[in-house]
C-alpha cells in the first residue's frame, strides 16, 4: 500500500498590508507575532518564520536543530509555545516533546536570524506559558502561581515572587511599567518591576 504525506498549510491573513501569504510546511504551532516591520510565526518543527508586511518570507531559523546542537539533545521534537517581540528582538519559549529530556522549557531571544541567547527555564511544572514584555524584562507566569522575570540582555533570572498557590493567568505588563496578573481565588495583583507586590484585590 502507498504511503501518503499529509503537509499542513496555514494561511496568514496580512492586515496591515491587505495580501495573504502562507507558511509552506508543517503546521504551525503558535499564534503570529506582530510588530510595524515584521509577522513572526514558529511551525510544528520547531522552526520559526519572519515575514514582512508585505507577506514575503525574510528568513526562516531552525531553532528545534540550535537547541538540540546547544545542549546536545539526542531529540529535534521541540514546540515553541509562545513568542512576543519588540522592535527587531524576538522572544520566545520552546518545550521538548520526547526524549530524555522531555518537558523541559527553553526561553530564547533572536536578533534577527540569530540566536542572541538561550536558557533553561526553571519551572517546577516544566510547562511553557505566556510571556510579556517589560523594560529590561521579560515576564512569565507558572503553574505554581510564581511570577517570574528574566533579563532581557541574557535571559537570566532576575527574580521571582510566589502570588498565589495555583495557576496564573498570563502576565501584561501596564504603562507604568508594572505587571497584572489574576491568580488562585480570582485576585488580581499587581507587582512592581523589581518583583515587590504593590497590592492584590478579589475579582467579585
Amino acid at each position: 500500500m502507498a504511503r501518503g504525506w499529509i503537509v499542513s498549510v496555514l494561511f496568514l491573513p496580512i492586515v496591515m498590508s491587505g495580501c495573504i501569504t502562507a507558511v509552506r510546511g508543517p503546521a504551525v504551532s503558535v499564534s503570529p507575532t506582530i510588530t510595524p516591520d515584521a509577522i513572526y510565526v514558529a511551525d510544528s518543527s520547531g522552526r520559526i518564520h519572519s515575514f514582512g508586511t508585505d507577506g514575503r518570507e525574510a528568513w526562516v531559523y531552525p531553532l528545534a536543530d540550535e537547541l538540540a546542537r546547544s545542549y546536545g539533545r539526542s531529540s529535534r521534537d521541540f514546540q515553541v509555545q509562545s513568542l512576543v517581540a519588540e522592535g527587531d528582538k524576538l522572544y520566545g519559549l520552546a518545550v521538548q516533546l520526547t526524549g530524555g529530556h522531555a518537558g523541559e522549557v527553553y526561553l530564547f531571544a533572536l536578533d534577527g536570524a540569530r540566536l542572541a541567547w538561550r536558557q533553561v527555564v526553571p519551572t517546577p511544572t516544566r510547562q511553557g506559558r505566556a510571556l510579556a514584555i517589560g523594560a529590561r524584562a521579560l515576564f512569565m507566569a507558572g503553574d505554581d502561581g510564581t511570577l517570574y522575570a528574566f533579563s532581557l540582555a541574557d535571559g537570566r533570572l532576575l527574580w521571582q515572587h510566589q502570588t498565589s498557590g495555583g495557576p496564573l493567568g498570563p502576565p501584561l505588563v501596564g504603562a507604568d511599567g508594572n505587571v497584572y496578573v489574576v491568580g488562585a481565588g480570582n485576585r488580581l495583583h499587581a507587582i512592581a518591576p523589581d518583583g515587590r507586590e504593590l497590592w492584590r484585590v478579589e475579582v467579585r
